[in-house]
């Protein structure tokens, strides 16, 4: 009989053990491959390029050097839809954490009734009668269910708040992207004003020496036909910067008008690239802390579902009166009860075992799905830092290419003007300038919108407040 006892004191101490295990911990079941360093050390590779190297990066604000592009950001983040929509979630989140919380109290209620009747017989009297009560329930939590039950709902809410870090963040971007986007336009804008101008000293030039018996006659109508197509190039081009900004009104929560100032300069930007290992960079993004946290709701969800084939227990316990007049409510006694209940399910056609397997078939899935969100990361990083490296090396090309092809316009028309070579070669030479340029003003672009994406790839300032505080703790 003793070896009976301790046998069974094991076993009932093994299952609360496993039942009440924590969710908050959790070890994956899949390896994860983490690289110990980048395949591209930006801060080696663009040594020369940067004045000082910060192991725990710069914020956004420290390295775009346009307070009116910072201004739009913190106008769009206050007033953004999307913006505000998440915070309305980031609430409802917390209400349903008040609500988990609030059952692991005891339940309280107070009822009264009262109520007038009388008799069908003719000489029945009407009577008053007045109930009043107090009645109190309480589940105790014996496998740890409900406390796990918020623990969920907590995990929610922190979830809700990284949806909340990715919507801002992936707002900053857009902001910032279509800033450059448009500072691009401009910019090509004003070439394609020059290009008119120029086009049009031109024409003067070629119908003057068409006057003097100098030039063709289709020189002169060659000449028109591109000065008409310099003016649908400036329409073209004015359409697509008030495009851009409709885009950013919108995204600043207003109307989509056409009309909003901005600035032009496509500044080189020495983006500081934060040292670290790896995956400790990379788990600070928003998107890769969400899916962890799904782990620990699933991980939660399959404990609960486990404990819910345990057995409940819960007590309650009332007082009420009766009485024929209100006055005389609990001053002729008070009746009272206690009880204690206990549910365990017996049979229930394998529901509550079909709910655990499906409960872990889903952790099972949010575990590939946060494998699936940190190689992505990963890969997003990689490819743009190989991206701005290459975009920096390209650029160095381009500019000798704009050199050139300048240099070759202005000695085309220089040999045209004194009748060595065609204008066509002329035409051609126009041409081949135009598109150096064009390229170079693109690929400043693309230079400046590959640093903020590296930036924000890294999950933006709010990952690197968190990683300048860990790094203090």
């Amino acid at each position: 009989m003793k070896n009976f006892s301790r046998t069974g004191i094991s076993s009932i101490l093994v299952v609360l053990l496993s039942a009440c295990q924590s969710a908050a911990q959790y070890n994956l079941t899949q390896s994860v491959e983490y690289p110990d360093s980048w395949q591209t050390n930006l801060n080696t590779e663009l040594a020369e390029q940067t004045s000082k190297k910060i192991s725990e990066g710069q914020y956004l604000a420290s390295w775009l050097q346009s307070d009116r592009l910072l201004t739009l950001i913190e106008e769009a983040l206050q007033h953004n839809q999307n913006i505000q929509k998440q915070k309305l979630e980031v609430e409802k989140s917390r209400a349903y954490l008040a609500r988990a919380s609030a059952a692991l109290w005891p339940d309280l209620n107070f009822s009264f009734s009262a109520n007038r009747s009388q008799g069908s017989a003719s000489d029945a009297q009407a009577a008053s009668r007045f109930n009043a009560g107090v009645s109190a329930s309480y589940q105790i939590d014996v496998w740890g269910k409900l406390n796990q039950a918020e623990q969920a709902a907590q995990l929610n809410y922190q979830i809700n708040l990284a949806n909340l870090k990715q919507a801002e963040l992936d707002l900053v971007s857009s902001v910032t992207n279509l800033w450059f986007e448009k500072a691009a336009a401009m910019q090509v804008y004003a070439l394609y004003q020059q290009r008119y101008e120029n086009v049009k000293s031109n024409l003067e030039i070629i119908e003057s020496g068409y006057q003097s018996g100098l030039n063709r006659a289709l020189d002169v109508y060659l000449t028109r036909n591109d000065l008409e197509n310099e003016k649908s190039r400036l329409l073209e081009q004015q359409e697509r910067i008030d495009s851009l900004n409709r885009q950013l009104n919108l995204l600043l929560g207003g109307y989509p008008s056409e009309q909003l100032t901005t600035g032009s300069e496509l500044q080189q930007l020495n983006y500081q690239f934060p040292s670290g290992v790896p995956a400790e960079l990379i788990k600070r993004r928003p998107d890769v802390q969400k899916a962890w946290l799904a782990i620990l709701v699933d991980n939660a969800e399959l404990a609960i579902a486990h404990k819910n084939r345990f057995p409940s227990f819960s007590i309650s316990a009332s007082l009420n009166d009766s009485q024929s007049s209100l006055s005389d409510l609990f001053k002729e006694g008070i009746a009272w009860s206690l009880g204690a209940s206990l549910f365990q399910p017996i049979f229930d056609a394998g529901n509550l075992k079909a709910a655990e397997q499906i409960a872990e078939l889903e952790l099972n899935q949010s575990e590939l799905s946060y494998l699936q969100t940190l190689y992505a990361a990963f890969e997003e990083v990689e490819t743009a830092l190989s991206n701005l490296q290459a975009l920096q090396q390209r650029l160095t090309y381009r500019l000798n290419s704009k050199q050139n092809a300048e240099k070759a316009e202005q000695l085309a028309f220089e040999q045209y003007l004194a009748g060595i070579s065609s204008y066509s070669t002329y035409l051609e030479a126009q041409r081949r300038a135009y598109d150096a340029r064009s390229q170079v003003i693109d690929i400043k672009k693309q230079i400046v919108v590959s640093q903020i994406q590296l930036h924000q790839s890294l999950g933006g300032d709010s990952a690197l407040e968190r990683l300048q505080r860990g790094s203090r703790e």
